[in-house]
């Protein structure tokens, strides 16, 4: 049947490039909520639209997915009619079409094949070629992905899947098992026969593609709190590092995101927020664009370009906007016409649930542009005839900092079995050697690969300690554990200590997804004088100070420690801990000039929790009056916003920025520093001393300003000082909703890591506008108990018992499931507008430079 579309005015993406063009296909009522879709040889467009997607109640649309064809297209490039292939599915994601009429369709729990059959509504045939058998239910992190490799099979992937156990079940029986270890991607021949897995470590695959070449990249969501999502190239046996059994946050010292891990590999490049589909461009795009990538981003309304630059075995590239829409952009599919077009489907809005919208666009190359594809710009796939081979003849080839070269001489290594020839090697000159040797014979899993472990243990290289450390940990190797514990006797990294807790909570049986051991053990190892001083460091420095074993009397006997680290990071905490007997502490410290002062510093901005008591407020303004720091006097203004409607600290504030000048040395922070604290006090603004707003320069007003600000470079920006902002009790508070190495608060993203993955401009977005992207796992959710009262947050924690909501105060509220009547989601962020107000311009800068510095 045949539709007329509704004429109004729509809001069409355009192009960075004018060689080409968008043209609207279809949209609502014709097609609603589209995920994946395909062209066939005819120019058809087949769209999978989803209506069962968190479908709310009442929804008006139909009943269940369908299979939709597009057809008979006018001048406009919008179809004039459609058809319903097949119907009757529940959370569809990917199809595919073969040349012999196939249609490779996945929904969450299966892959099937069906054909078409002229003038029936209904196919042909139906054929399960691939089923999935697990608790895992999430609409979309279960199968997806469908793409043709090179070699005439059929690849795909699996989500995360919630972590839940499952069983994956081909054609012919074939059947693979897992649980917790994150995403996979499988191939299996057309007719869903011999199944395999290719690869492993993903957050959720959802897109695969392959180039001209045969090389096989995959766009990857991120988990919870480890951005940005990626575009991986991947190749067979890779581990591209997560694991769900160590908790979806991501942040787990035996989780990796970009290769961080030896024998893990990194990714291609960042991508905008959920990228759905990868597609490799060829003979129908400008000469430029061959080899070239693209990736929908349903997150930030875009259609990013990759020029794929060579890496080693590899490539990198950077991300670059070919197609920009507005907020109703939410670009899914990507699929390639006969005509040389590429067609996208548009879920429109940022609505999760299904919402009765949809689009489909066509992107064409103008006339002239396209160009013959060049067999010079291509790269024969990765090389694997290491398998075979004797290991001496390329054993050698470890000692690489290509982490791709690395992985195929590993995987080789472990594909040929060679114990003994591998055994003789364990102690080689090189570490990278050494640490190859590692880990191909922890592939193998021969008990008899182990027999070195107490040399790797005791290794003078930090990563092949790591590597003996988390190995014994996840095999839960308890015959090891001595060898184990004698790791802390030597200086150790960030790394490696938080690798050896891990390790011992493994072999202690706690479950890895709580870390409950692990910050039980810190609180052990701080102040106990029987471990070594820079482990007693590393323990204090990622222990949260709201931990019971953080307590200030535990604290006091470091104060006075000959060793200057361990004695630092006791100061450190007793400056972020929230007791009144720490204020005690800090005012005894504030003064002693034989600190460094970063540390006095610290001190001081710790002191903002009593700022009020008489006895703080007059030592903050002594140190205001008495030193030429600009630094600590930075640090007193902001420490005396605790007492800011006192007469006396708005007199002494604004007596320390009188007479200054605009060349002088951070005057107008100072003066920026002064106005806020007057304005906390209920100062008004006529009454602001004209002086001090002189030496104010204008403040950004929206957006575009903030991020022309930004960009300007300052030598001024200073990431120690922002760490003290991410803290500070009188700032925009930060640490109550997120943490960084364990301090802070669980209701929003960790940041622990957010410095390797997202820039300043993304970050400065996110905290002028918190509710313009908010991930499905920080949602607001309004709970309507049974007795009546309302509860609203973000979910912290759930199980079949009860649920944690944090709310926008950092409120943590935990309740029975048994007492929920019904649930709703909201929209926007729980995290405050205008947090920006709550920060001078020097503070956001430097709040920017620690994010940055991570």
């Amino acid at each position: 049947f045949t539709f007329a579309l509704p004429a109004f005015a729509l809001d069409i993406p355009v192009s960075s490039d004018p060689r080409f063009s968008l043209q609207l296909v279809a949209q609502e009522p014709q097609i609603v909520t589209p995920t994946g879709l395909a062209v066939d040889a005819r120019g058809r467009v087949w769209v999978i639209e989803n209506n069962t997607h968190f479908t709310p109640k009442n929804y008006k649309g139909f009943a269940s997915d369908r299979i939709q064809i597009l057809d008979d297209f006018a001048p406009d490039g919008r179809a004039r009619k459609i058809s319903t292939f097949a119907s009757g599915f529940k959370n569809s994601m990917t199809i595919l079409l073969d040349k012999e009429g196939g249609v490779y369709f996945g929904t969450r729990s299966e892959i099937i094949l069906m054909r078409e059959k002229d003038g029936a509504e209904a196919p042909a045939e139906r054929k399960t070629l691939i089923a999935l058998s697990t608790a895992g239910n999430y609409p979309h992190n279960g199968l997806s992905g469908l793409a043709f490799g090179p070699d005439g099979w059929l690849y795909f992937s699996l989500g995360e899947n919630l972590g839940a156990d499952y069983k994956i079940t081909g054609s012919d029986g074939v059947t693979l098992s897992g649980g917790g270890e994150g995403g996979n991607i499988y191939r299996c021949t057309r007719e869903g026969a011999k199944l395999e897995k290719i690869a492993t470590g993903f957050w959720n695959a959802f897109g695969l593609g392959f180039d001209q070449a045969g090389r096989m990249f995959a766009v990857d969501n991120d988990p919870d709190s480890r951005p940005p999502c990626r575009l991986l190239h991947v190749v067979k046996n890779g581990d591209y590092g997560f694991r769900f059994r160590y908790g979806r946050k991501g942040i787990h010292p035996f989780v990796a995101w970009n290769g961080e891990i030896p024998g893990t590999l990194p990714m291609v490049s960042p991508t905008g927020e959920a990228p759905c589909a990868v597609y490799a461009c060829g003979a129908n795009f400008p000469a430029d664009f061959h080899g070239n990538l693209l990736v929908t981003s349903w997150g930030d309304h875009v259609i990013q370009r990759f020029n794929l630059i060579p890496a080693g075995e590899s490539f990198q590239a950077l991300p670059e906007t070919l197609i920009k829409g507005g907020v109703e952009f939410r670009p899914v599919g990507l699929a390639p016409a006969p005509d040389g077009s590429l067609l996208i489907s548009d879920w429109v809005s940022s609505s999760y649930p299904v919402h009765g919208k949809g689009r489909v666009w066509r992107l064409s190359v103008k006339q002239d542009s396209a160009a013959p594809l060049a067999a010079s710009n291509l790269k024969l796939p990765e090389k694997m005839i290491l398998h075979g081979l004797p290991a001496k003849i390329f054993l050698p080839q470890l000692n690489t900092t290509d982490p791709f070269m690395f992985h195929f001489v590993v995987d080789a290594l472990s594909d040929n079995k060679n114990n003994a020839e591998l055994l003789q090697n364990t102690q080689a000159p090189e570490p990278r050697v050494r640490l190859g040797v590692l880990l191909a014979l922890r592939k193998i899993a021969d008990p008899a690969g182990r027999a070195p472990m107490e040399k790797w243990l005791s290794d003078p290289d930090a990563a092949v300690r790591r590597a003996a450390v988390q190995w014994v940990g996840e095999e839960h190797l308890k015959e090891f554990e001595p060898q184990l514990d004698a790791v802390t006797k030597t200086p150790m990294t960030r790394d490696l200590f938080l690798a050896y807790l891990a390790s011992k909570s493994l072999l202690s049986g706690d479950k890895p997804d709580k870390g409950e051991y692990i910050e039980s053990q810190m609180a052990q190892i701080f102040p106990s004088d029987k471990h070594a001083a820079h482990f007693r460091a590393l323990a204090l420095k990622n222990l949260r100070v709201d931990h019971p074993g953080m307590s200030v009397p535990n604290l006091l006997p470091l104060l006075a420690h000959k060793d200057a680290e361990l004695r630092g990071e006791a100061i450190r905490a007793l400056a972020l801990h929230p007791s009144p007997a720490a204020q005690i502490e800090l005012r005894k410290l504030a003064l002693d000039d034989a600190l460094s002062p970063d540390l006095r510093a610290m001190i001081i901005a710790g002191l903002a929790r009593s700022a009020a008591e008489p006895e703080t407020k007059v030592l903050l303004i002594d140190v205001l009056k008495t030193t030429k720091d600009s630094v600590l006097q930075r640090e007193a203004v902001r420490a005396l916003r605790g007492a800011a409607a006192d007469k006396e600290v708005q007199a002494a504030v604004c007596n320390s920025v009188h007479g200054l000048k605009p060349e002088d040395e951070l005057s107008g922070e100072l003066a920026d520093q002064a106005i806020m604290l007057l304005k906390l006090g209920g100062v008004a603004p006529a009454n602001y001393p004209t002086g001090i707003l002189n030496l104010i320069a204008k403040r950004p007003l929206n957006e575009t300003e903030w991020l022309a600000a930004i960009a300007q470079k300052n030598p001024a920006d200073y990431p120690a000082a922002g760490e003290r902002i991410f803290y500070h009790v009188k700032g925009a508070g930060c640490f109550n909703c997120h943490a960084i190495n364990g301090r802070g608060g669980k209701v929003g993203p960790d940041l622990t890591t957010i410095g390797k993955t997202i820039d300043k401009n993304h970050i400065l977005q996110s905290i002028l506008d918190p509710a313009r992207e908010v991930a499905p796992q920080f949602v607001p959710w309004t709970f309507v108990m049974n007795d009546g009262r309302r509860l609203t947050g973000t979910i912290i924690e759930e199980n079949d018992v009860f649920v944690i909501i944090g709310d926008s105060s950092a409120v943590v509220t935990k309740f029975k499931l048994l007492d929920v009547n019904y649930r709703a989601a909201q929209k926007g962020s729980i995290m405050p507008d205008n947090l920006v107000d709550l920060l001078t311009q020097q503070e956001l800068r430097d709040l920017l430079a620690y994010f940055q510095s991570l």
